[in-house]
C-alpha cells in the first residue's frame, strides 16, 4: 500500500501502517521503520551518514555506538548540556552556557569551574611527575582548612611535616611523621 497523491509518499495508512525495511548489498544489512514500536532501526553497522562526503557518521558495531567526524568539528549547541550514565540517574559531566563545567565521578561532583577559577572537592593527586607543586607567584596562596591545614611528604609512606591548627598553633613533625617536636603557641606567642 504505497501511495502518492501529489504530497507526501505514504506507505499504509495512518495507525495501521507497515513496517518498511530498506536493504543493503550486504546480507542482514538494513534500515527498518517499525511501525508498532514508532521507531527506526538500523543493524550492526548499518551507518547513518551525513553531509556531502559523509563526513559525520553514527552508527553501531555491536560492541559499541559510534558518532564520528573526521573532518570538522563535532559541535553540540544547547544552553545546558549533560552527559549521563546509562541509567540516566548520575551526572558525569555537566555545563551550563555562560556559567560552570562539573565534571563528576560516581555521580559526585569533583571538580568546577566557576567565575575566580576553579573548585576541587575531595583531594588532588600529582602522579608520575619528578616534582609535584603548586605555582602561584603573582598572587597569595592561600590553604584553608575547617580543621586546620596539614602538609605531608611522601617517600615510601606518607608522613605529616607540618600542621597548623584553627587558632593558629603550628606543629612541625620529627623524621617518622608521627609527633610534633617543635611547637608554636598562637596564644602565647612563643615555642
Amino acid at each position: 500500500d504505497i501511495h502518492h497523491s501529489g504530497g507526501p509518499i505514504t506507505v499504509g495508512k495512518d495507525d495501521t501502517g507497515y513496517d518498511v525495511r530498506f536493504y543493503g548489498a550486504t546480507s542482514g544489512k538494513y534500515w527498518e521503520w517499525d511501525e508498532s514500536d514508532n521507531v527506526v532501526r538500523m543493524r550492526d553497522n548499518v551507518k547513518s551518514l551525513y553531509g556531502d562526503g559523509g563526513d559525520l557518521e553514527i552508527f553501531h558495531d555491536g560492541s559499541g555506538s559510534y558518532i564520528k567526524d573526521d573532518t570538522t568539528p563535532l559541535k553540540l549547541n544547547s544552553q545546558i548540556i549533560g552527559l549521563m550514565n546509562a541509567a540516566d540517574n548520575q551526572k558525569m559531566v555537566y555545563a551550563t552556557q555562560g556559567g560552570s563545567v562539573e565534571l563528576y565521578h560516581s555521580g559526585t561532583k569533583k571538580f568546577e569551574t566557576n567565575t575566580s577559577g576553579v573548585s576541587v572537592f575531595g583531594k588532588v593527586y600529582f602522579d608520575g611527575v619528578s616534582s609535584s607543586y603548586i605555582d602561584n607567584n603573582s598572587h597569595d596562596l592561600e590553604l584553608r582548612g575547617a580543621g586546620g591545614v596539614s602538609l605531608w611528604t611522601h617517600v615510601s609512606t606518607w608522613k605529616k611535616r607540618i600542621g597548623i591548627g584553627d587558632g593558629g598553633d603550628i606543629s612541625f613533625y620529627e623524621d617518622t611523621g608521627t609527633t610534633a617536636k617543635f611547637y608554636w603557641s598562637a596564644a602565647n606567642e612563643r615555642l
